[in-house]
């Protein structure tokens, strides 16, 4: 429900504070509520943006000319908006043709903060051809996830070219940049990331609000060594997650034998 969903997702939400007011015991203070013409001025201001301001990282990769796109017009603020298009993007399924093709097709869900060496979706000539605004990506393009329940703030590098969904920001290296470093660095950057998003029981990212994000950014020959550096670490402590998580599986199952053996008597208990 709603309210679960807020109250499992209320702990990563940024708090917004407007200002803070500091009075004597017997102060007031001030009141802050908007006047009649403020009220007016700020409508009609939102009104006004909304033919200037560009609103098309709300929308997904489907141009206006494609074949079956809708264009629509809400008098709603920027979270409504971006929460309905979540909506639509998880619950509707679009064209069967699209899918079940020999095309790659990442979604936020092989974004899981590693390396991108496989994936299930595929889309088909017919998907390209009807939207033809899906751009392929190369390998090592760095992709961070926008939202999505689980994923949001995610990163993954991608090992081989692929199509994306419209939920996950590309992020192609320039000149200089390591693309295994900047998928590092934006892994120590998951709160300070996210704390960029709006929305109330969804957060949402915003690919401009990523692109303005400041990366320190060391000389290449560094950026390649602090990299190495940490996949060699890496892989170390992953090979120990899996010899521990294998030890207590065994654990597990012996547990389990143990209470089917003696609950069902073919293991006697020795009376003390």
């Amino acid at each position: 429900t709603t309210v679960c969903s807020w109250l499992y997702e209320m702990k990563t939400m940024p708090l917004n504070v407007d200002q803070f007011q500091i009075a004597s015991g017997a102060g007031e203070f001030k009141n802050n509520a908007a006047s009649f013409w403020e009220s007016f001025k700020f409508s009609c201001t939102r009104f006004f943006a909304s033919f200037t301001d560009d609103f098309t990282t709300i929308g997904g990769s489907v141009s206006a000319d494609a074949k079956n796109s809708v264009r629509i017009w809400v008098n709603w603020g920027r979270d409504q908006t971006m929460a309905l298009n979540s909506l639509i993007q998880d619950d509707f399924t679009a064209n069967e043709k699209y899918y079940d093709g020999t095309h790659p097709w990442l979604i936020t869900g092989d974004v899981q903060n590693r390396l991108i060496e496989r994936n299930e979706n595929f889309i088909t000539d017919l998907a390209l051809a009807d939207i033809p605004n899906l751009k392929l990506y190369p390998a090592k393009t760095v992709l961070l996830a926008m939202y999505g329940g689980g994923t949001i703030g995610n990163v993954g590098l991608m090992t081989y070219p692929a199509y994306i969904n419209q939920a996950c920001c590309a992020m192609i290296p320039k000149s200089g940049i390591y693309e295994k470093y900047l998928f590092y660095y934006l892994r120590t950057k998951y709160s300070r990331i996210i704390s960029t998003g709006v929305g109330g029981t969804q957060i949402n990212l915003s690919q401009n609000k990523i692109a303005a994000y400041p990366i320190a950014v060391p000389p290449f020959m560094e950026q390649q060594a602090i990299a190495d550096y940490l996949d060699k670490k890496t892989a170390e402590i992953d090979s120990n997650i899996s010899a521990i998580s294998s030890k207590i599986d065994a654990y597990k199952r012996l547990k389990q034998s143990l209470i089917d053996e003696v609950v069902t008597g073919k293991r006697r208990i020795e009376k003390a």
